[in-house]
């Protein structure tokens, strides 16, 4: 059942809130690029051709194309995400934590299933920014990594704290996001992405206690 409330630090968000402070971000945004995660999915058809062509049929080898940027995506600014996923795609797996290069070493070797490569990623927002890149037209799952949590709370998330959110805090803030977009007539695929560029442009006013 969804809720309409949700605690997160010590502070009670409720829907409307959070709606409230993704809108803020959203109302911003100087370009509403809606295409992100195609633009996102068509890099992922380009690196999946320097994968063996051999072993794999062309969707097994988007699979792991796509698991490839998932994996190496935490804590990486999208560029140098790609960076590291186009050399991962070529057998070069490397530039990023042990826990992470484990991970895209795992999924280059897989059989290029989608349910092996998410039982490989194993975490909330890894396996939805997969899903995402995948299916940029579905509007189910939405990636709530530290920026957009930062964006729902109205406040700077730093990576300890971010870590701390529970299955059950995640799926509130993917909700609210879905929520919002009905409201400005997008998807929130979409919502998520143009706040997510906004954000990385005004971040800094979040550093200095921007609240909401």
């Amino acid at each position: 059942m969804k809720t309409n409330k949700q605690v997160f630090k010590g502070t009670v968000y409720s829907r409307t809130r959070v709606k409230n402070n993704i809108k803020r971000v959203y109302d911003l945004s100087d370009i509403k690029d809606k295409e992100w995660y195609l633009k996102a999915h068509k890099f992922a058809i380009k690196i999946s051709t320097n994968i063996d062509k051999q072993r794999l049929n062309k969707e097994q080898r988007l699979n792991i194309a796509i698991g490839l940027i998932a994996s190496l995506s935490p804590l990486k600014r999208w560029n140098c995400n790609k960076t590291l996923a186009l050399q991962a795609s070529k057998g070069n797996i490397k530039g990023h934590a042990k826990q992470f290069l484990n991970k895209a070493t795992l999924i280059y070797n897989s059989n290029g299933s989608e349910n092996q490569i998410k039982s490989i990623l194993n975490g909330n927002k890894i396996t939805a920014f997969y899903e995402n890149i995948k299916y940029y037209k579905n509007n189910n799952t939405i990636t709530i990594d530290r920026h957009a949590l930062s964006i729902a709370v109205g406040c700077w998330i730093n990576e300890s704290e971010y870590n701390c959110i529970t299955d059950k805090q995640y799926s509130f803030f993917k909700d609210c996001y879905l929520y919002t977009s009905k409201e400005l007539a997008i998807t929130g695929l979409e919502l998520q992405a143009i706040t997510w560029v906004t954000f990385r442009k005004i971040k800094t006013s979040f550093k200095k206690g921007l609240r909401s």
